[in-house]
């Protein structure tokens, strides 16, 4: 069996305190944009009521799916010393209460420094502990102060939430046999959902031995084309009813996704109209399973793309429960130009700085490669320079990147010393999330540093 990724280990007490104090390049994020985001989404999802089930794979962090929009201290520490025995028994008790299996996680404190726990103090307690319990009392932003209802797109993802105390987790890729075991450990502790769209998969999990019935969602195709049953094809109609039948597992409902709404060139309408047609494919059907002769219990009817559920129809049929966005959290210049959101929504950037300059080649050098970025949207430039409308990223090496004037005309040097800083708005920020395994909050000002965010790696 696979062992679980590794991941990665971040002192909160090395934290620099002020933008310019970063490493380059580095991945940076807008503190009141995310939490504006994540609000406005959970807000439309109550207004067209269903369930959010925020998909992770965008930010990949814990603290992404946590802390509470009307909690605002957001992560800050407490610093305040206990006063009696009595008073100090109650924050051991908060502190034990609010962690469960947090204690010892990953990145922040040492599994070896048992001190925290033998007697934890506040005046003796490491920063970074009191920064997990201000994060574990902040509740849960993305899910609502739930930390449940979630979506993941791979195992690493998934044994990551899990590990910080998140239920009710799917993992929305089609598994297969070998991914089996590992699946398995997840689906003993915690409520943990699979996806399948192929009889192989099926009968993986039909035959499995696992101490109990799996929690399966079957795919949908909306018209994506990429995974998912054919709602059509009478085999489809099989597998729900194998699901439902085997003692092994147990129909979830049905998931599907209008990745198609990525392609929707002709504006929100467009988008609007593939909304719609993404919702009706998978309530149609679950309307099939549910009606004679199959008779299906079908509980949960998920649908949603970032572009579907920020410009999503007036109504949902009223099969529709669930809604699975994950980007918007985040958005990027891709978002905005499908118009899910406006520049002021994008809460991301790539923070670079510059490293050569040449002006016969009317050239500036960044210290931000394709490593740091990604080589997505090429054609887009690779999203946009912050503040600097009248300059472009026109190449990216491994470690280095270029830029020139948008319209070609000479670049004002003296404005761009070496050491300036750049921020680029990404293309695509969950390419560009995968590039980091941090990302540094900012405050308002956005030149303060008020968190490290771990970011999960692997699969």
């Amino acid at each position: 069996m696979e062992p679980p990724c590794k991941q990665p280990r971040i002192s909160a007490q090395s934290t620099p305190k002020d933008v310019s104090e970063l490493v380059t390049p580095c991945y940076i994020g807008y503190k009141s944009v995310i939490q504006r985001n994540s609000e406005r989404m959970l807000q439309r999802a109550k207004q067209l009521g269903c369930q959010l089930r925020p998909h992770m794979k965008t930010h990949k962090t814990i603290q992404g799916g946590l802390t509470k929009p009307e909690d605002h201290t957001w992560m800050t520490e407490y610093d305040m010393p206990y006063q009696t025995k009595t008073q100090q028994a109650d924050i051991d008790a908060d502190v034990r209460s609010s962690f469960g299996s947090w204690w010892g996680l990953y990145w922040i404190v040492d599994a070896d420094d048992a001190s925290c726990w033998s007697g934890p103090r506040w005046t003796a307690t490491p920063v970074a502990l009191r920064q997990k319990v201000a994060t574990a009392r902040g509740g849960v932003l993305a899910t609502d102060g739930t930390k449940r209802c979630i979506t993941v797109s791979t195992l690493a993802e998934a044994e990551f939430y899990a590990d910080a105390g998140f239920e009710d987790i799917c993992y929305a890729v089609p598994i297969t046999a070998e991914k089996l075991p590992r699946a398995a450990q997840l689906h003993e502790r915690c409520l943990f959902h699979v996806c399948v769209d192929h009889p192989q998969a099926v009968e993986a999990l039909c035959q499995s031995k696992a101490n109990k019935p799996w929690s399966v969602f079957l795919m949908v195709d909306c018209g994506y084309g990429r995974d998912g049953v054919d709602v059509k094809d009478p085999t489809s109609v099989q597998l729900a009813q194998r699901l439902a039948s085997s003692k092994g597992t147990r129909l979830a409902g049905l998931y599907t996704h209008g990745g198609h709404s990525y392609d929707a060139s002709q504006g929100i309408e467009a988008v609007r109209a593939v909304a719609q047609q993404e919702a009706e494919a998978v309530a149609a059907f679950a309307r099939t399973l549910r009606g004679k002769p199959y008779c299906l219990e079908v509980p949960i009817v998920g649908v949603g793309s970032t572009p579907t559920c920020s410009n999503p129809p007036n109504q949902f049929p009223s099969e529709v429960t669930e809604m699975h966005p994950g980007n918007y959290i985040y958005y990027d210049t891709m978002q905005q130009a499908l118009g899910s959101c406006s520049e002021e929504d994008i809460a991301v950037r790539v923070l670079t700085r510059v490293i050569g300059a040449y002006e016969r080649r009317n050239l500036l050098l960044v210290d931000m490669g394709w490593t740091a970025c990604s080589k997505q949207g090429e054609d887009q430039n690779f999203g946009r320079l912050e503040g600097h409308p009248e300059l472009k990223v026109v190449g990216l090496k491994q470690e280095a990147g270029l830029i020139s004037s948008r319209d070609g005309s000479p670049i004002d040097f003296a404005q761009f010393p070496l050491g300036t800083l750049l921020r680029l708005e990404p293309y695509h920020s969950c390419a560009h999330t995968k590039q980091h395994d941090k990302i540094y909050i900012l405050d308002e000002d956005r030149c303060t540093v008020l968190h490290t965010w771990p970011i999960c790696r692997g699969w």
